[in-house]
């Protein structure tokens, strides 16, 4: 008997003891006295835009709540980062249903991923009643933050005409991720480095929304210089921001080439239209002499008609 009790004692003892530590882990979960909505300013962000994220705090439980941070973590670069958000409001819920409101700008990197993007974010707060309480809320990842993109292709990437002809390629623009912003389309051609015959335009149409295609088209005629053409495809969208050491401009810029290769018109079609020049020119000059002779002959009649009629 004196043994069961001695047992009995000691397994209250250790139970006793374990009871502190087990409080100070419940302590340190976090409970379920908040919630978090986040939203947007739109849905496809290009490379180098800014944006701003809006979160929306409320309160769950029945007593004071302080907001002390809220961190914001993405992996759009090589590492993860961490943004801290700015207070709008005040950041004390003092009843159920109070919120504050947070809001943080933020700029997508230039080599930011166009897919599997992921993100999430932490809020830190305590109660008001117990200054020493820490307690974090974690969002799961979160994809919902959408990092736009597109890609330029021409097709054919080369082709063969006669000088006379007219050449005509496909321009695709691809849309990746929900792309949905305009892209200007414009090229020129050059010959080498003949500058004085370049060739530039838009496409037609000249401007694609989101995804889709236009058509690049140069006309040539028989005078043309024949001669290999480097052509230049420019798709500009006007949102987000290019970085270049230093510099930072306005605007996505990507660009893709073609080869295009002018033959010389055939010697006899170039003499056909030169002699027909010239046998146009002739007969107009004949023409021409031919009417005015006419006119003198009928202003000379007309006179002496005038000189035989009676003064009266």
């Amino acid at each position: 008997m004196g043994k069961r009790l001695l047992t009995c004692s000691a397994l209250l003892v250790l139970c006793f003891a374990g009871f502190p530590s087990l409080a100070r882990t419940a302590a340190a979960l976090p409970a379920d006295d908040i919630e978090v909505a986040h939203s947007f300013d739109r849905t496809d962000y290009v490379n180098g835009e800014f944006g701003n994220l809006t979160l929306t705090i409320r309160s769950l439980g029945g007593q004071g709540i302080r907001i002390r941070s809220v961190l914001v973590h993405t992996d759009w670069r090589s590492s993860n980062e961490s943004y801290e958000a700015e207070p709008a409001s005040d950041p004390l819920l003092n009843a159920t249903g109070d919120t504050c409101i947070y809001r943080k700008e933020f700029r997508i990197p230039q080599m930011a991923k166009a897919a599997g993007h992921v993100w999430n974010m932490t809020v830190n707060y305590t109660n008001v009643d117990s200054p020493d309480s820490n307690k974090t809320w974690r969002s799961e990842n979160l994809t919902d933050l959408k990092v736009s993109d597109f890609e330029v292709v021409i097709y054919p990437d080369s082709k063969t005409i006669t000088a006379g002809q007219r050449a005509v390629f496909t321009v695709t623009i691809w849309g990746k991720n929900g792309f949905s912003k305009v892209v200007a389309l414009r090229y020129d051609a050059i010959a080498g480095h003949d500058y004085e015959h370049r060739i530039e335009d838009y496409c037609y149409p000249g401007w694609v929304k989101g995804s889709g295609a236009s058509s690049l088209q140069i006309r040539t005629n028989s005078s043309s210089p024949a001669g290999k053409y480097r052509i230049s495809l420019w798709g500009t969208c006007e949102d987000g921001y290019t970085v270049s050491g230093d510099w930072t401009y306005t605007g996505i810029q990507k660009h893709v080439h073609a080869d295009l290769t002018v033959n010389p018109a055939p010697k006899a079609f170039v003499d056909i239209s030169a002699n027909c020049a010239a046998q146009l020119g002739i007969a107009a000059v004949i023409l021409l002499a031919v009417i005015t002779a006419w006119l003198f002959a009928s202003e000379k009649r007309r006179e002496g008609k005038d000189e035989r009629q009676p003064p009266w």
